[in-house]
């Protein structure tokens, strides 16, 4: 796994030169503002984002999957976009060369037409549980002209893992990807009327899936310091954990043999230079 190393300039010149410049425009209005402008606007975290993308390039990551949509939804569609055009002739040889010898027990013409068994590569899929930030995230992907994603509502609800109170979004779907990134679902839309400050979000869906998800997974999660504390105490398999104080963001690896050849040639390819 690779934690690329970002700084301001960096991450300034990166939204500058690319189609992302308005985010940095709104950083600048934010920066020259007054009160009353800050306490309706935020300010975007030029770090934050700059990293996650170079994350999922340097990793060359294949799918994401996103609990909590906004500009990160766009940031990681582009992310994706990018390894796609470089990665994914190479991902097709990679494919072609799988033999029944290799997988006997597989579909064949099902798995060349996937990557490393991922159905819909090089998208996002996101989750959220508030329709308006559903929306505005659908303005900013089409005036970016992004199509590789999927925004899903559902609602988010509270729930008992291991008889520990949590927040989850109210969904069946069992879905894989190589990155997931968790910045929701958030405490306010769920506690309504009874929404307190002093409650922070703590977020149980990874738990659900976590088994069907293959070694050299990547979790980051976006702040939320005490969903950090539960994943630890409840992620049961050999995850390593990386956390960046400074940023107060934390990086989850999954560190296990590979589960066959297919995963095998999975981390071939990640760890590869090319």
């Amino acid at each position: 796994m690779i934690i690329p190393k970002v700084n301001l300039n960096q991450s300034i010149n990166f939204f500058k030169e690319s189609k992302f410049k308005f985010i940095y425009d709104q950083f600048l209005k934010y920066k020259k503002s007054n009160l009353k402008f800050k306490k309706k606007n935020y300010l975007p975290n030029l770090i934050d984002l700059f990293r996650l993308h170079s994350i999922i390039t340097k990793n060359k990551r294949i799918k994401v999957l996103e609990f909590g949509s906004g500009i990160s939804t766009a940031i990681i569609a582009d992310a994706l976009q990018i390894n796609k055009e470089k990665y994914e002739n190479k991902l097709v040889k990679i494919n072609s060369a799988l033999s029944k010898k290799d997988h006997i027990n597989e579909s064949l013409p099902y798995l060349k037409k996937n990557y490393f068994k991922y159905s819909n590569p090089f998208n996002v899929i996101s989750y959220d549980d508030n329709k308006y930030y559903i929306n505005i995230t659908k303005k900013i992907l089409k005036k970016l002209k992004i199509k590789n994603f999927r925004l899903k509502y559902f609602k988010g609800i509270i729930t008992k893992f291991n008889s520990h109170y949590s927040f989850e979004y109210d969904n069946n779907e069992i879905i894989n990807a190589d990155l997931i990134y968790i910045d929701g679902p958030g405490v306010q839309n769920i506690l309504k009327k009874r929404y307190s400050t002093e409650i922070n979000p703590i977020s149980s869906d990874i738990l659900k899936i976590e088994y069907f998800l293959y070694p050299g997974t990547i979790i980051i999660v976006d702040g939320m310091p005490q969903n950090v504390l539960f994943l630890k105490d409840h992620l049961k398999r050999n995850w390593i954990l990386k956390e960046n104080k400074e940023l107060n963001q934390t990086v989850f690896y999954l560190k296990e043999k590979p589960l066959g050849v297919i995963n095998k040639s999975q981390l071939k390819f990640y760890s590869s230079n090319f």
